[in-house]
Formats: structure tokens, sequence, C-alpha cells
């Protein structure tokens, strides 16, 4: 079903397929962190099935819907490279770290990458005390993701594509950021919601798309 669910997602926005990794690299990175380890065979029964699903999906939507994958990704590309500026890799992960993140940080939310990065201690601690879960897994597995797309990406500036996906995962990491900072005070929660709710309405009447 994860496979299913992957491939189904890139049919509607090649903005999703690193998905799929991400998938892959939470199945290795529980196989390593949690404790009682799953065993090799039941991590390779994961990554099977779930190539399995995608191929069959991929497979589906080429049969009913005449939908090559492959074919539609180069053509994209090719698209994508006529109306965005590309850059060197070296210095396309200079920009990254610094244009894109800041970017993307303006566009989620000053309070809530605050409450990721909180999270993120939270969770590395954790790690290191051996006290990871399923939950830590998948925190580590969408970083390491992010700092994949940083790292490869070729395009300056554009969050909104490869990167927006990852907002419900950093959303839910932030939530468990605010349980771990406040606990179960309920003013700093309002807090949060004003300062984001403030940070939402400055970005829509003051951003500039065309400057």
């Amino acid at each position: 079903l994860a496979g299913f669910g992957c491939t189904v997602a890139a049919y509607f926005s090649f903005s999703l397929l690193p998905l799929l990794p991400l998938a892959c690299l939470w199945i290795l990175v529980d196989h390593f962190l949690t404790s009682p380890r799953p065993g090799v065979k039941q991590v390779l029964k994961s990554m099977a099935g779930l190539f399995l699903g995608a191929l069959i999906t991929t497979a589906l939507l080429y049969w009913l819907l005449n939908y090559d994958i492959r074919l539609r990704y180069v053509n994209a590309l090719a698209n994508h490279s006529t109306t965005h500026t590309f850059a060197s890799w070296g210095e396309q992960v200079r920009n990254a770290f610094a244009l894109n993140n800041a970017e993307m940080a303006t566009w989620v939310g000053f309070p809530v990458i605050l409450l990721l990065l909180i999270n993120l201690v939270v969770v590395l601690k954790d790690v290191l005390g051996h006290k990871a879960n399923r939950f830590h897994a998948l925190v580590i597995s969408t970083w390491i993701t992010y700092l994949a797309i940083l790292i490869f990406g070729r395009t300056n500036g554009e969050t909104q594509r490869l990167y927006l996906f990852l907002v419900p995962l950093w959303v839910l990491f932030a939530g468990q950021g605010t349980i771990r900072a406040f606990g179960h005070r309920k003013f700093p929660v309002f807090l949060v919601v004003i300062l984001q709710f403030t940070t939402m309405l400055l970005t829509f009447f003051f951003q500039d798309f065309y400057a």
C-alpha cells in the first residue's frame, strides 16, 4: 500500500517523488534505531513490498491511463529547465542552504520552524539515550530527505514544489515539539497559534512575488 500511495502521489505531482526514498529511509532507519530490531529478512520484505506496490501501480497507470511516468518525468524536467534558473552543483548547494532554507522558513512560519528544531533536539537526545522508537525514525528519515533535496536540487529559490510536501510532517513534528516544550500549558500554545497567524497575514499582505 505504501508503494501504491507514493506512486499515485507522484502521478498528481512530481514534487512528491521524494516520498518513495523517504519511505525506504524510514524502513532502514527504523531497523537500525529501534530495539528490538526487526530482522533483516523483515526489512527486505518491507522494501520488496514497497517497490512491488510501486511497480504494479506504475503498470496499471500505463495500462489504464496510458501514463508513462518515465516519459512524463523527462518532459517535465525539460520544461522545468526552460522556466527556472539552474546553477552548478557547488553553487546550488551554497545557495540552497541560505536562500532555500530562508524561503522555506518564511513560507512555513518561524514559530513552527522553532518548534520543529526543538523537536529535532529532543529526538537526537532520545536517540543518543537509546530511547528511539518508530516516530524518531520518521523524524530522522524526514531530515535526511530534506538534506538530500538541499544537496542534490538544482533550482535556486524554489521551495514550493519539492519542499512543501514535507510541511505536513513538519507540522506533526512541531506539534510534538510543542508538547515537549510546553507540556499541557495552554497559553504558550495559543501564543504559537497567534504568532503563526500573524506570520500568515504578513506573508499574504507584504510578500512580493514579482520583485
